[in-house]
């Protein structure tokens, strides 16, 4: 992967540019926005230079302790490279891309992305780019069926360049991951960002513009309202807010996962940025293809964070020796549970299945194309 990366980096000069039009710009703009990035957080903005788009990281908007040295930013990074690449396969174009050497640089892009003429085959997965969404809902029991399904999508070479582990649901994951999360939940630096940052009325869930919102991790109103209560006296913080993450956010997680089809592990045993984009690039892929056939799956990053965090020495604001302690320790029962290599580090999770309900879920909102667009015009010449 990392290959067609460093590849792609330089031009194929026997392609000839294209010339986009205003409509091919939006749709490629429209796919863009298709991607998940951390907690729903859209941090990316898009700049068109003639023909050239760069991707902008506003780091205000991505700036939150769930997004850890911008790990979850790398892993949406990684998304919108595969998004751009099979939009691109309907409008027979190829989109040759330059990744930045300076990510702390807001003022330079993140990603650069040329569009040349070529004949392509159409992607298959166009279609469940536009129609993939996180599924919180419950899902049937595991089957022969699913994990033959399984089995056969992480066979594709997209997938299997790197490793990854299926579990069934059982008690011991299930304590494993609802404790991280219960841990995580529990430090400062995310407890402080959770209340100040999100948008937690129903008028600003529907105009929000920027940052996180209410619908990000499924909140509840009751659950709303006690973050409500909190970001107004925080003095109650160390009543209720463990309280309430001992009872209702364990259970809340044990229950999401009794009710699992099958668990999917993806790891990495290197924390470099390109290591991140790669697994974006990866768990993207294998993700529409769950979508493609019928099955659905919530990503859950939030619970690999802490010992990604851990595994990168994050600060004590945002990790306490106590719960570094602790993750580690959760760490040891997942990598004797699947023998991972001692390296090895759990970087992002997926749940999957059948859903149980046709319960209707609300989709969280995505920006207008206006908004998330810098600027678009065919005369500015680059700098």
């Amino acid at each position: 992967m990392s290959q067609v990366m460093q590849s792609n980096a330089s031009i194929n000069l026997e392609l000839t540019p294209c010339s986009l039009t205003d409509e091919q710009r939006t749709a490629i703009i429209t796919a863009a926005q298709c991607i998940p990035t951390g907690d729903n957080a859209q941090p990316f903005r898009f700049k068109w230079i003639e023909n050239v788009l760069e991707v902008y990281h506003l780091d205000a908007l991505g700036r939150h302790a769930l997004n850890y040295n911008n790990q979850g930013s790398f892993f949406s990074l990684g998304c919108l490279i595969e998004a751009l690449n099979i939009e691109t396969s309907k409008m027979n174009m190829s989109p040759i891309r330059q990744l930045s050497k300076d990510y702390s640089n807001e003022a330079l892009p993140w990603l650069t992305v040329k569009f040349f003429s070529k004949k392509r085959t159409l992607s298959p997965l166009v279609r469940a780019l536009h129609d993939r969404f996180t599924d919180r809902r419950s899902f049937k029991s595991p089957s022969q069926e699913l994990s033959k399904k399984l089995l056969s999508l992480t066979s594709h070479p997209k997938i299997s360049n790197g490793e990854f582990y299926f579990a069934n649901p059982s008690a011991k994951i299930n304590r494993i991951i609802a404790t991280s999360e219960d841990y995580l939940f529990k430090t400062p630096q995310v407890f402080k960002d959770i209340v100040e940052t999100f948008k937690l009325t129903k008028k600003e869930i529907i105009t929000a513009t920027q940052g996180l919102t209410a619908p990000n991790l499924n909140l509840s109103f009751s659950e709303n309202m006690q973050l409500r209560l909190l970001r107004r006296f925080p003095w109650l913080v160390n009543i209720i807010w463990p309280l309430y993450l001992k009872t209702m956010s364990r259970l809340k997680t044990r229950f999401i996962l009794k009710n699992t089809g099958q668990l999917v592990f993806f790891t990495q045993k290197d924390l470099s940025t390109e290591a991140f984009i790669n697994t974006g690039h990866r768990c993207f892929y294998f993700w529409l293809n769950l979508t493609k056939e019928g099955i659905s799956a919530q990503p859950m990053t939030i619970t690999p964070f802490g010992v990604t965090a851990t595994a990168s020495k994050a600060p004590p604001k945002i990790m306490s020796s106590k719960f570094i302690n602790l993750f580690k320790k959760n760490h040891r029962g997942l990598k004797k549970y699947f023998n991972w290599d001692d390296n090895e580090t759990p970087t992002w999770m997926f749940r999957v299945g059948l859903p149980s309900t046709d319960k209707v879920l609300l989709r969280a909102p995505k920006k207008q194309i206006s908004e998330v667009t810098l600027d678009i015009s065919n005369s500015q010449k680059r700098p």
